[in-house]
């Protein structure tokens, strides 16, 4: 954060400030535990060998991702569809889910086996709550690619990138967002908000959705992360990333200081954008 967010949004620095000092005091419990977020969704709290233990503490003391939890609540409502591209363990998926109720749906999307027992958890946890979980990746076409990952503390970095080198990779299955969108949502206009955290292999999930965009005049937020130094891997330059999001109407923003443009094509460090159409 900047100094000029921090002074536009001091609760929100203060929050990651306490949660910081939360994570470090939080004594880790022995085994799994289930509580509910928001009030309203019950979540099992689990420790597993695949996933970082900040993150963990971060998830605990409800500290984890603030500033997309916080976004969340601002746009999320109850009958709201959200869609969550690479869900990891579910946390995201549950927060969106206490805003979004019995009557709005959540379609997660994570493509390592192991992280998607995890989301298996919290709809065998929540069966008042829609929950659409997919065991597949999303890109530009259907098929199957490598997925690459550290199965030590890292399954939130697992990427679909070329060229990307870890310690376990093993195939899976690719569809494209404007496909499954067609097939399993009937009503699109309720979609509210795309999140995409990819690790680096956004654009392609983005280039998924192009007949989805054509078609529909709709245009959901969508909340994306974005690494510039990834961006040729994926045979795309920031150029063409901007150039295709805006031919849809699209224009780039800070999630904190959601009026404040980006430009995308002068990105040189990871960001989290928002696009809005």
């Amino acid at each position: 954060m900047t100094a000029g967010e921090i002074l536009q949004k001091p609760s929100i620095y203060i929050k990651k400030g306490f949660g910081k000092i939360q994570r470090r005091m939080i004594r880790l419990p022995e085994g799994a535990i289930t509580k509910k977020i928001n009030r309203k969704v019950l979540y099992e709290f689990k420790l597993e060998p695949f996933l970082n233990e900040d993150d963990f503490r971060a998830m605990l003391t409800s500290s984890y991702d603030i500033i997309l939890c916080d976004f969340l609540k601002k746009h999320l409502v109850e009958g709201d569809i959200f869609i969550d591209v690479g869900a990891n363990v579910g946390y995201i998926s549950a927060v969106a889910a206490s805003y979004v109720g019995t009557s709005g749906e959540i379609h997660s999307f994570e493509p390592l086996k192991e992280c998607f027992l995890r989301l298996q958890t919290l709809g065998d946890l929540n069966p008042a709550i829609t929950f659409k979980f997919n065991n597949v990746a999303l890109g530009a076409e259907s098929g199957t690619l490598p997925i690459a990952y550290n199965p030590q503390g890292d399954s939130r970095n697992a990427t679909l990138v070329p060229s990307e080198r870890c310690i376990k990779t093993y195939s899976v299955p690719v569809v494209r967002l404007d496909d499954y969108i067609k097939e399993n949502i009937s009503n699109p206009e309720r979609i509210k908000v795309i999140k995409i955290d990819v690790e680096g292999f956004e654009f392609p999930v983005l280039k998924g959705l192009e007949r989805f965009f054509t078609e529909k005049n709709y245009r959901p937020l969508i909340v994306c992360e974005v690494k510039p130094w990834v961006v040729s891997k994926v045979g795309c330059t920031l150029e063409i990333f901007d150039s295709y999001m805006r031919k849809f109407s699209y224009q780039s923003y800070n999630v904190l200081l959601q009026n404040k443009p980006i430009d995308l094509q002068k990105l040189r460090d990871l960001e989290v954008v928002l696009f809005r159409g």
